[in-house]
């Protein structure tokens, strides 16, 4: 049984990812699930969230804008909308663009649902964005230590 799991993520423009990892952990509209090497086959929606993963005994984290998962065979394929490695994040921008759909949404109560509906997955993806950055920097404070 292999060791590793190799594992892609690919967005409409490109790869993004392309490693072998130790371990994966994603998030499903049922919670998160983890993966070793010799887990089950997996098929499975992803929600807006972030892939958990391990390489070199080091843990780092991808953000995922939905999509679908699969794994067989020790390679796990993430297909996603749009995805960023936790240490490309911008975190001011973030930031602002949570403060933006929060302001948007005060202005909109009760206004057009599919309005609030975009503006809620704008909150979401910048919110997802933010607590990425969360987990790298306490990641760093740890290693510190």
């Amino acid at each position: 049984m292999s060791r590793e799991i190799h594992l892609d993520i690919v967005t409409p423009s490109g790869p993004i990812f392309s490693e072998d990892v130790e371990f994966l952990s994603v998030m499903g509209p049922e919670g998160s699930i983890g993966i070793l090497p010799g887990h089950v086959p997996v098929f499975m929606l992803i929600d807006v969230g972030f892939v958990e993963y391990q390489r070199n005994g080091q843990r780092d984290f991808i953000t995922t804008m939905g999509g679908i998962l699969e794994f067989h065979h020790n390679h796990a394929t993430l297909l996603t909308e749009s995805a960023e490695k936790a240490g490309d994040i911008d975190e001011m921008r973030a930031k602002q663009a949570a403060e933006q759909a929060r302001a948007k949404l005060s202005e909109r109560a009760g206004g057009e649902v599919a309005q609030n509906a975009d503006t809620l997955a704008a909150l979401q993806r910048a919110r997802t964005r933010l607590r990425v950055v969360e987990m790298l920097k306490n990641r760093r404070d740890r290693r510190r230590i």
